[in-house]
């Protein structure tokens, strides 16, 4: 990963965390912070690479007509889509959104409600596969750790 990707990943998920504690609280987020940050996480995509920028533009647009159309998804959960996509490129993205759409799911069985708040899910669900090149570093050194003080 190089300097600019880790920044840019760093500047995306701390804020990220705040404004899921935001939805998971209040089931909404304040438009400006947001729109503030979604403008400046692609900003930085594009300076990476252009074509980040791009995916980041097609993700919206098509997460964009899906919400249009169903009603279901609000706008803030289509502006964190887009800046994860200029943040992790486009097929880490939807891995992450798979995996918060089955958070959804699970927290809409067990709170028995059907609004959800999304972003907490996505900010799961992308943390966990931004952190998988990581976990590949770290469990090795974990299991000569281990072996160690086993052994």
């Amino acid at each position: 990963m190089t300097w600019l990707a880790t920044t840019q990943t760093i500047l995306c998920f701390i804020p990220l965390a705040y404004f899921a504690i935001l939805d998971y609280r209040t089931m909404s987020i304040p438009a400006a912070p947001l729109e503030i940050w979604c403008t400046i996480i692609c900003l930085y995509g594009a300076i990476r690479d252009w074509h980040l920028l791009a995916v980041a533009i097609a993700v919206m647009v098509v997460t964009g007509a899906f919400a249009w159309c169903t009603r279901g998804m609000g706008s803030a959960d289509v502006l964190v889509i887009g800046a994860l996509a200029a943040t992790l490129g486009l097929l880490p993205t939807l891995w992450g959104l798979l995996l918060a759409c089955m958070l959804g799911c699970c927290h809409c069985l067990c709170s028995r409600t059907r609004r959800i708040p999304f972003v907490p899910a996505l900010f799961v669900g992308n943390a966990v596969i931004a952190g998988l090149p990581l976990l590949h570093l770290t469990l090795p050194v974990i299991g000569a750790y281990t072996l160690v003080l086993l052994g």
